[in-house]
């Protein structure tokens, strides 16, 4: 069956809703399919008067039927929000400015910054592929100035295991870190147990490979749980880069304390 969609503008006045004045109407466009009974809000929004093509203040976009028209008199904009929205910004004459916010198909958020004269320009954040099958968030953060992305962004991945910093303002990579937490065994934190892992590694670039061996360490498993941790921040080194596959020095001496809270 094919279905067609229409793209409807209209004026509709809600006073215990939005503030207006005299510069400044609500205007709200629906859908509705062919098929589907009820007609949806898409937008609503604030634009000039006499000039409904020009929007000047609060813009919303709504999930698809998450508010049908006849409903719109009867909610607040927080509760309009609650229903699930694609984006929440507004406009200056025509032109995006101050906070903006993007939602994805199960409302989680996707982007968030601010717009100056229609550009991006202050702190932004991306969240690339949250909401996903493959949940894998891959975190981005950084600066603009009118539309140009500036100084040192941060990338983290792997859920926050690695983080690689770019530097926009001389076009270089500026590091990589492998952030990896070493857990508390759970039986020994129940049994109120504290200790120390000692552990010496090396590196062999003829093999490839580091070796991992326990020196020190008060048992309940708190050596396995630094084993762990150190062998999976190897990995992610030599994936990502990091100064852990860089090999060099024959052998290291590590020491980490296990202390209760």
């Amino acid at each position: 069956m094919k279905i067609i969609i229409f793209f409807i503008l209209f004026f509709f006045s809600l006073p215990e809703l939005f503030a207006q004045n005299d510069l400044v109407k609500n205007y709200n466009t629906y859908k509705k399919e062919k098929g589907v009974k009820g007609k949806y809000i898409k937008e609503i929004f604030l634009a000039i008067s006499q000039e409904p093509e020009v929007k000047h203040g609060y813009y919303l976009m709504l999930d698809y039927k998450a508010l049908k028209k006849n409903e719109l008199k009867k909610l607040t904009i927080d509760e309009i929000r609650s229903r699930g929205i694609k984006i929440d910004g507004q406009y200056s004459n025509g032109k995006k400015t101050g906070e903006w916010k993007y939602y994805g198909k199960n409302r989680e958020l996707l982007k968030e910054g601010s717009y100056k004269d229609d550009l991006k320009n202050g702190f932004w954040r991306y969240f690339y592929g949250a909401g996903s099958k493959e949940f894998k968030m891959v975190q981005e953060n950084g600066y603009y100035e009118l539309g140009e992305r500036v100084g040192v962004w941060e990338q983290s991945l792997e859920f926050g295991k690695v983080i690689r910093s770019y530097n926009y303002d001389n076009g270089t990579e500026e590091k990589v870190e492998i952030r990896v937490n070493y857990n508390y065994p759970k039986e020994a934190r129940k049994m109120g147990i504290e200790g120390k892992v000692v552990v010496k590694f090396s590196c062999s670039e003829e093999i490839e490979g580091f070796n991992i061996e326990v020196l020190e360490e008060p048992g309940e498993g708190f050596g396995d749980s630094v084993v762990k941790a150190m062998q999976e921040a190897i990995l992610l080194s030599k994936t990502y880069g990091g100064a852990m596959h860089k090999c060099g020095e024959e052998m290291k001496i590590l020491s980490i304390d296990f202390r209760l809270d």
